[in-house]
């Protein structure tokens, strides 16, 4: 496919000056528009958006200087190159052409060679920037489809990050995470007095409340006592699911008999609770079993410790908190 002829705007007082130059461009490929004085020349501008501007220097009522700065101060038409047509070739002249956004001037009586070679020239410059305006329009939307993709990867990163460290259904830390507090912590106690308990919990009876009541109500307690629990513990304890009905809390700084009095006021605040979904309420209790880390016991150790108190406390009657051995 061929490109577009270049559009040329001759602005010029002089009808036999418009007829010579429109000749002698469009016989060399170029599209013109002719204009015989400034006002004229702005509304062709507003309508057409030339690629180059011929502009006579003198006419009458808006001079070619006038009419060059009101284009320049257009951002839609300052980019369009202007060339002044004068017989006034003085310096002074010359630098008040280029003063107010003039790019050449082309003197009268005016070469055809000449003038052809310049308005090539310009067209060529006009066209290259042009060119390189779209390129930077171009990799600036690239750049910003970039920046959205990246932000989409990186939430995808963190929604991936959160769930692989997450329960989904009530948002609380998995079994996985909190091994992994819990092994740092047990590092960090090496050496030093500090401690740290872990308590787990199952909630009493809850296959009959799912049987009774359904899976929804049976999810709608487990959230319910999900909030209780995070809103029971520190800021710097850690808090699990960690599977079925069972949660794990891991108590950082206390021992065990200062941790099970922590936990008993957690059991009294379950059991006190009522859980109401739609029509249906009923009471539900935890029991608990509490392990204190010892320097060199193993993860494993601290949480069969745990499991093995909780064991105990369900064999003595549920809704209770059970120190491990």
């Amino acid at each position: 496919m061929s490109e577009k002829p270049f559009s040329i705007l001759i602005v010029d007082d002089n009808k036999q000056n418009l007829m010579v130059l429109a000749d002698i461009l469009e016989n060399s490929g170029y599209e013109t528009g002719l204009a015989t004085n400034g006002k004229q020349a702005l509304a062709y501008v507003a309508q057409e958006l030339p690629d180059l501007i011929l502009l006579d220097v003198m006419m009458p009522e808006m001079d070619g200087y006038e009419t060059c700065t009101i284009l320049k101060s257009n951002p839609q038409y300052k980019d369009i190159p202007v060339m002044f047509l004068t017989a006034k070739v003085g310096t002074d002249d010359i630098v008040k052409g280029f003063e107010v956004g003039g790019v050449d001037y082309i003197s009268k009586p005016f070469n055809s060679f000449e003038l052809k070679s310049r308005v090539k020239t310009h067209l060529s410059l006009k066209r290259a920037q042009d060119d390189a305006w779209e390129a930077i329009k171009a990799l600036n939307a690239a750049n910003k489809s970039i920046e959205h993709q990246n932000e989409q990867l990186n939430q995808m990163v963190q929604t991936l990050d959160i769930l692989s460290k997450t329960d989904p259904l009530t948002g609380l830390f998995n079994r996985r995470t909190i091994i992994a507090a819990i092994e740092l912590e047990a590092r960090a106690c090496k050496g030093s007095s500090a401690c740290f308990s872990i308590v787990m919990g199952d909630i009493d009876r809850f296959k009959k409340a799912n049987d009774t009541y359904g899976h929804d109500f049976g999810d709608f307690a487990l959230n319910e006592i999900s909030d209780i629990l995070s809103h029971s513990i520190r800021s710097s304890d850690i808090l699990s699911r960690w599977g079925g009905e069972e949660f794990l809390i891991m108590f950082k700084g206390i021992g065990q008999e200062a941790c099970a009095v922590l936990t008993e006021r957690i059991r009294k605040t379950i059991n006190d609770h009522k859980f109401k979904m739609n029509d249906n309420e009923m009471q539900l209790t935890m029991t608990f079993g509490v392990s204190e880390y010892i320097c060199g016991d193993s993860i494993d150790d601290i949480i069969k410790k745990a499991d093995n108190a909780l064991y105990k406390g369900k064999e003595s009657g549920r809704n209770t908190v059970m120190m491990g051995d």
